[in-house]
């Protein structure tokens, strides 16, 4: 399932932050998305997720368009930005569970979820502590488990490697690799060993997207 884009814009307060006139993602794989800090990047994924309309233009998930079909676009893209939303009182996974069901997933469903993600980021640590004493690295694996409980065909991830330690993001990158393997994953991203990771790169310059291969 690819991503197209068709004369996409976005402004805020009558400034223009981008435009992307004509870009489609192949339909699996690892595309990096690539600007300087404030080019359009988390709106760019934020207009992607449905949690931020476009200012002009259109974008599809598969056949679901954001502006008509969100709904249908929210079923199938997991999103992990960097709000976290998540309650500061409960457990990494109490709070998986509560996004879960605000999903519509089951009990059993949502263990089978955090199972198949186990030995990867959601360590026991992660799923035990309080969010409120969760360090950085933890927030953000407790974010990305997030993003797949649904087990979406679209991942659009912000900068997921932040904060991580090098064997935390040594995990990351295998399971990137093996999900790119059948599934599309659009990942902001600064850090050149990522980039050679990628498929296609979406780079931001001067207020303009544009594809090109890596």
């Amino acid at each position: 399932m690819g991503i197209r884009i068709l004369n996409l814009a976005r402004a805020f307060s009558g400034k223009l932050v981008f435009r992307a006139e004509s870009i489609s993602s192949p339909e699996r794989g690892l595309v990096i998305l690539r600007g300087e800090n404030g080019s359009g990047k988390t709106s760019l994924l934020r207009i992607l997720a449905t949690t931020l309309w476009p200012s002009e233009g259109e974008a599809w998930i598969g056949d679901f368009s954001v502006r008509r079909e969100p709904d249908s676009v929210r079923k199938r893209v997991g999103f992990m930005d960097s709000a976290s939303g998540f309650y500061p009182r409960l457990t990494g996974e109490e709070n998986l569970f509560l996004f879960a069901r605000l999903r519509g997933l089951s009990d059993r469903e949502t263990k089978q979820a955090i199972n198949r993600h186990r030995a990867t980021f959601l360590t026991s640590a992660v799923l035990s502590t309080p969010y409120l004493f969760a360090s950085s690295g933890m927030r953000q694996a407790l974010a990305l488990g997030r993003a797949l409980l649904h087990d979406p065909e679209v991942l659009l991830l912000d900068e997921p490697s932040n904060s991580l330690d090098e064997r935390a993001t040594k995990r990351l990158h295998a399971f990137l690799q093996e999900r790119a393997s059948s599934h599309l994953i659009l990942m902001a991203s600064h850090r050149p060993e990522e980039w050679r990771m990628a498929r296609q790169i979406w780079e931001f310059r001067g207020g303009r997207l544009d594809a090109k291969n890596p």
